[in-house]
């Protein structure tokens, strides 16, 4: 009987969603490491090695690197773009009274959208920049910068629009593409993905009450993140 596979997504997603929950485990090393001796270097540096060498030998795919370059990017521009969508929605708070500050939230996206972004939900967070590239006018912009809005803030803004939506294109080519694997690959690709598991497990016990730790070793949470095409209704393998 042909060996299942324990993962949902392809296996490039879910290596590439592995090598993010291992990259966010080198990030907090210093604390997970108090709490489990045996996740000192070079631990999690190795099993970076191995899951970006799994995508050469079971995938056929000289992109394991490009893919987490891709991916590396997304949340650069993503933390980026939350960091200053926070401090533009606290000076419209403030500056604007009641109604007019909620007709500005709506007109920008930030009232439908930014709770699900700070929760780190790329599609919500593709879809308030691009309504608020939309909809910041050139009158609407004279207006928060005539309270004291810095011009840089609203047209970087405006830049992350088309430059995250261009990465998530990237990144979205490189983790769709599909093979056929073996059985051998089946059961390498099943081992990285219960290691790493078992790692998430576990450093969300650490992170107990800190949500948003909690998200960065979530496998659902950055899946669903990195694409919005539905991989566990496929019916053939792909890699």
């Amino acid at each position: 009987m042909a060996t299942r596979r324990k993962y949902k997504g392809t296996a490039a997603q879910m290596l590439t969603a592995c090598a993010t929950m291992v990259e966010n485990a080198i990030e907090h090393k210093d604390f997970l490491t108090t709490k489990r001796a045996n996740w000192a270097d070079p631990y999690f540096p190795d099993l970076k090695l191995k899951i970006e060498d799994a995508f050469t030998e079971h995938l056929g795919m000289d992109s394991g690197k490009a893919t987490r370059e891709a991916t590396r990017v997304v949340l650069e521009l993503q933390k980026a773009a939350i960091e200053d969508l926070g401090d533009l929605k606290v000076q419209i708070e403030v500056d604007f009274e009641a109604a007019r500050r909620k007709e500005i939230l709506t007109q920008l996206g930030l009232r439908e959208h930014y709770k699900s972004v700070t929760n780190k939900n790329q599609q919500a967070l593709v879809e308030l920049l691009l309504t608020f590239q939309k909809n910041m006018t050139n009158d609407l912009k004279a207006e928060l910068m005539a309270k004291g809005v810095a011009e840089v803030l609203i047209t970087d803004t405006i830049s992350r629009a088309n430059a995250l939506r261009d990465a998530n294109i990237s990144q979205e080519t490189l983790k769709l593409a599909r093979t056929k694997l073996t059985e051998g690959a089946v059961e390498a690709l099943n081992e990285i993905y219960t290691e790493v598991m078992g790692i998430a497990r576990i450093a969300k016990r650490f992170f107990k009450g800190d949500k948003s730790s909690q998200l960065q070793f979530t496998y659902s949470h950055i899946l669903n993140n990195m694409t919005s095409i539905s991989t566990s209704k496929s019916q053939t393998p792909t890699a």
